[in-house]
């Protein structure tokens, strides 16, 4: 999977700003570090972080720093979003690739 976000940034809301590693198999289970701000503003049980239309659970490991495992995912752009149990906020823009 290879990652490589667009973001829209609004002071003072939770958003990602890089991830990394910026691809990974299609079989999923890569280590993925999401970068933002705002991070400690959120209940760390509403961090989800949404591969396309799959959302995996997220640690937040500071207030700009976030830890996840990707999903399996088949070769191609795939969206990476910051996604809270009160809706989706935007966060980037991914891809995979085989």
């Amino acid at each position: 999977m290879m990652i490589s976000p667009a973001v829209a940034v609004v002071p003072g809301v939770p958003h990602t700003t890089t991830c990394e590693p910026l691809w990974g198999p299609e079989k999923g289970s890569t280590l993925v570090l999401v970068h933002g701000e705002a991070f400690d503003l959120l209940d760390p049980r509403q961090l989800w972080v949404l591969f396309g239309s799959s959302a995996v659970p997220c640690d937040r490991v500071s207030g700009t720093l976030l830890r996840c495992r990707a999903p399996a995912h088949g070769a191609g752009i795939v969206d990476v979003r910051l996604r809270r149990c009160e809706g989706d906020g935007a966060a980037g823009a991914a891809a995979a690739q085989e």
